[in-house]
């Protein structure tokens, strides 16, 4: 046990000695630009990813859903939002009830590609859609927290004279988003769980996170200026999935316990 804890002090020391890369979260990158999308009717349990043609860089991707973002929806009037909504709700045309936020790894953690689930939710990287649409139809607000913390084990040792010191600047980087109901649910686990729709993008390596100016790195050769936060560049489109309300699911279960039940009886 007393070795366990000194290894986890020293753990704590040495993440501490790395100053951490940071991102700008944001939608519309000037030369790229990705957007969130409401379920696709034609198959509302399955996440559809990638970029359309319109979109930069351009692919071929074809949504059956629309771009999530406006100002539809009104509380004062029409009351609390409900728990869960359906692929067909005009909802999906209020920002205020859709949350979007960055999963990330760093590189230095895994060479290689990982699956989604290993990545970790930045809690400064969380937000609601806009209600207004900005440029090139982005419906997400650049956010750029004050004393942000940054991705860990991802950055330049501010020990070291110059160079990467070791540690990458780059990470695995994937956006969740999901419907909030309003504010009931603030993490995706809690969508998750309460069968609201949601989805998640493909993972991406980005490089060259950003620098704060008391680090000396190669991309920021005196620690007079910080390097800018990079824009989530090489990030691509998705949409969230319908899943079963909760009382359907119970439903379902109380069918199969009554078929088992039955046939035990015959």
């Amino acid at each position: 046990m007393k070795k366990a804890v000194i290894i986890g002090i020293a753990s704590l020391v040495s993440f501490g000695a790395f100053a951490q890369g940071t991102v700008a979260f944001y939608n519309d990158a000037g030369n790229s630009l990705w957007q969130i999308y409401s379920p696709n009717p034609a198959s509302p349990n399955t996440e559809q990813t990638g970029n359309t043609s319109s979109q930069n860089p351009v692919g071929t991707q074809t949504f059956g859903g629309t771009a999530i973002g406006g100002s539809l929806y009104n509380s004062s009037v029409s009351g609390p939002a409900p728990s869960t909504i359906g692929v067909g709700s005009p909802l999906y045309a209020d920002g205020n009830l859709f949350t979007a936020e960055i999963y990330a790894l760093g590189t230095s953690n895994q060479g290689t590609m990982p699956a989604f689930s290993s990545l970790a939710p930045m809690s400064q990287y969380v937000e609601n859609f806009t209600t207004t649409l900005g440029s090139a139809n982005a419906f997400l607000s650049q956010v750029n927290p004050a004393n942000d913390p940054g991705v860990p084990f991802t950055g330049y040792d501010p020990n070291a004279n110059s160079g990467n010191g070791g540690i990458d600047n780059a990470a695995w980087m994937g956006v969740a988003a999901w419907y909030n109901a309003g504010g009931q649910y603030t993490t995706l686990a809690q969508a998750q769980a309460a069968g609201a729709p949601w989805g998640e993008s493909l993972v991406y390596r980005i490089r060259n996170l950003g620098e704060p100016a008391s680090v000396e790195t190669e991309l920021n050769g005196t620690p007079t200026a910080g390097t800018p936060s990079p824009y989530l560049v090489g990030m691509q489109s998705f949409s969230l999935a319908a899943t079963p309300e909760p009382s359907t699911i119970a439903l379902g279960v109380m069918g199969v316990g009554a078929f088992l039940a039955r046939r035990r009886k015959k």
